[in-house]
């Protein structure tokens, strides 16, 4: 319980210093965390980037369906949540960066492509170029028979027709989530065959 406390009161901190880089009220509930690992099907020797990882609510799920620490690769761009996810994931690889340079930051570590990325980003409160230049590391670092799997709590699609066009990708809805803190939306995104 104390630990719930202590990373809700880092998360709301981190809220009121940065609202636009967060684009949450609060961490994400369980349900919406369990949705996102079951639509990005756990396995065991497939690579994993959580970006966004924030207070590691998702991370936890990750782990609980059996995935290795080792194999899953943490990117969080707000300082504040870093030294608890170093704390609460000794075994993963917990990265303080810009997911911009996702591919440099990956390539300095020795990963090449992965298997998986698992997205809690506001992409509807971002600029529209961060936006294009993250998925457009999305593209690079993902296998071809990689997924991504994203939440968001729009209405609509997370990514843009174009992304989809662009790279190639095809959208399915896999679940909507109206216990959470807002109501979300599970999208998984993959390359067409």
């Amino acid at each position: 319980m104390r630990h719930k406390i202590k990373a809700a009161s880092t998360f709301i901190k981190t809220l009121v210093k940065s609202p636009q880089a967060i684009g949450a009220v609060m961490p994400s509930g369980k349900k919406l965390c369990r949705a996102m690992v079951k639509a990005i099907e756990a396995d065991q020797n497939s690579i994993y980037v959580e970006v966004g990882a924030g207070t590691g609510v998702v991370t936890k799920e990750l782990i609980a369906a059996g995935i290795p620490p080792h194999n899953i690769y943490l990117f969080e761009n707000e300082i504040n949540f870093i030294p608890k996810l170093k704390i609460l994931f000794p075994d993963a690889h917990v990265i303080h960066g810009d997911v911009q340079f996702l591919q440099k930051h990956l390539t300095a570590l020795g990963v090449g492509k992965v298997s998986k990325i698992i997205s809690s980003l506001p992409f509807k409160s971002l600029p529209q170029s961060v936006v294009n230049n993250i998925l457009e590391q999305f593209d690079m670092v993902l296998k071809k028979d990689g997924k991504i799997v994203q939440f968001t709590y729009s209405v609509n699609q997370p990514y843009s027709e174009t992304f989809k066009q662009q790279y190639g990708f095809e959208a399915e809805k896999q679940a909507y989530i109206p216990q959470n803190i807002p109501p979300a939306t599970v999208w998984l995104y993959k390359r067409k065959p």
